[in-house]
């Protein structure tokens, strides 16, 4: 008896705790790979904004069987690849930026880039954890991060178009106002970098940024009622409602399309015909 007294005794970590055991183990293993970049004008660039800039830390290939070794060690079933640019973390607070992504050449993106294109994925990082009322480590069951919710029962997310358009779009400002696009570049491919080849890359969120990007030239003012639900509830609900006033049913089809490829260019091409 005295001995199960013992074993009930025995405090096992939270889930809370268990995040930031494991945010340390990371901050103490990786050491950021920052050669190059201007990682403060990363951080001043989200500030400027309005939001709170979080935690980037730069990784290369050599770094990711390390980076899932430790998710497996808290029991985290995540596995970050070798092709993934980056990751945000919402429950650690913390963003992963891939330097060493490889075109189908098997050239590093850097080679054939300035490196402000990583800055540029840190700023997309960063933005989805500029949620300040659902995206913190005080709400470790959360449903919701950023524009997107999570069914908590079946577990599909909803939002991701609207969310990935939002952090596309704020990456997309911020390579274009350090002047990294060439001036003939078509508009769609200013979300794109370059292979070794020359030739446009891209991935399927930059269609969510640019349906974004219409969206505000559309109405200006919809940029700046999108930074604000970034803070309260109450904007959050106010932007919805000034999207259904000026494009009645627009929010929730976005809303609600999946997160796949084809869900991004159903979005943009729902955008477009609204437009017309």
């Amino acid at each position: 008896m005295k001995g199960l007294e013992s074993l009930g005794a025995l405090k096992l970590p939270t889930k809370l705790e268990q995040w930031k055991l494991l945010k340390n183990e990371i901050l103490q293993t990786i050491t950021s790979k920052e050669t190059g970049l201007n990682t403060v004008r990363i951080k001043s660039y989200i500030e400027s904004l309005g939001l709170q800039a979080k935690l980037i830390i730069f990784i290369d290939s050599s770094d990711i069987k390390q980076i899932n070794k430790i998710f497996e060690k808290f029991g985290f079933h995540f596995v970050f690849n070798f092709d993934d640019v980056g990751r945000y973390f919402g429950d650690i607070g913390i963003g992963i930026i891939n330097r060493g992504i490889i075109d189908e050449f098997g050239v590093p993106f850097e080679d054939s880039n300035d490196l402000i294109l990583f800055e540029s994925f840190a700023i997309h990082e960063s933005s989805h954890g500029t949620d300040e009322h659902n995206c913190n480590l005080n709400t470790p069951y959360k449903t919701s991060s950023g524009f997107i919710t999570v069914n908590s029962t079946t577990g599909n997310e909803s939002g991701n178009f609207i969310e990935e358009g939002f952090a596309e779009y704020t990456r997309k400002q911020y390579l274009k106002n350090n002047s990294f696009f060439a001036k003939n570049t078509a508009a769609e491919n200013t979300y794109a970098f370059l292979n070794s080849k020359k030739q446009f890359v891209g991935i399927h969120t930059s269609r969510a940024g640019y349906g974004l990007e219409l969206l505000c030239r559309n109405s200006p003012e919809l940029w700046l009622k999108i930074l604000e639900a970034r803070k309260t509830k109450r904007a959050e609900s106010e932007l919805i409602s000034y999207m259904e006033e000026k494009w009645p049913g627009l929010y929730e089809k976005l809303y609600t399309l999946p997160n796949t490829e084809a869900g991004f260019i159903e979005g943009l091409a729902i955008i477009k015909k609204i437009l017309k």
